[in-house]
C-alpha cells in the first residue's frame, strides 16, 4: 500500500484509532480504489477531529468555573489531585490556571478523584 497523508498522519495511523474507519477504508479500497479510500478517510477523521474539538472546547468553559470551585472548596492540595487523577501536578497546576487545555477524559478522572478523596474525608478514624 502506498504512503499518503491525512491530516498529517499517514494512513496506518489515522485508521489504528478507531477500527469502524479501517474496516470500511479497506472495503472502499478493494471496490472503488485508493481515491475513494482516501476520501472517506479524510472525511472520517476530520469529522473525528472535530467532535474531540468540540468536547474539548466545552472541557475548557467548564474547567474554568466548575473544577476550580470543585477544587479551591476541597481541602487536598495539586499534588494530591493529580496523583489521583494520573496526572503530573504541573500539569493540573496549568489546567486550573487556564494555561492548559483539559484532555477529553479529564472530566472523567475529576470526577472519579472528587468521590475518593469524599470517601478520605467521610473515612473515620476507630
Amino acid at each position: 500500500m502506498t504512503l499518503f497523508y491525512i491530516n498529517g498522519q499517514t494512513f496506518t495511523q489515522a485508521c489504528r484509532k478507531n477500527k469502524r474507519i479501517m474496516v470500511e477504508a479497506k472495503k472502499k479500497l478493494a471496490y472503488f480504489g485508493i481515491d475513494e479510500a482516501t476520501k472517506y478517510i479524510e472525511s472520517e477523521v476530520e469529522r473525528v477531529y472535530k467532535t474531540n474539538r468540540q468536547r474539548s472546547n466545552k472541557l475548557c468553559e467548564k474547567s474554568s468555573e466548575y473544577f476550580k470551585n470543585i477544587y479551591k472548596q476541597s481541602k487536598f492540595k495539586a499534588p494530591v489531585w493529580a496523583s489521583i487523577m494520573g496526572y503530573s501536578p504541573n500539569y493540573f497546576r496549568d489546567v486550573m490556571c487556564g494555561k492548559a487545555r483539559p484532555s477529553i477524559i479529564f472530566e472523567e478522572r475529576f470526577n472519579k478523584a472528587e468521590k475518593k478523596l469524599k470517601k478520605l474525608l467521610t473515612f473515620k478514624k476507630v
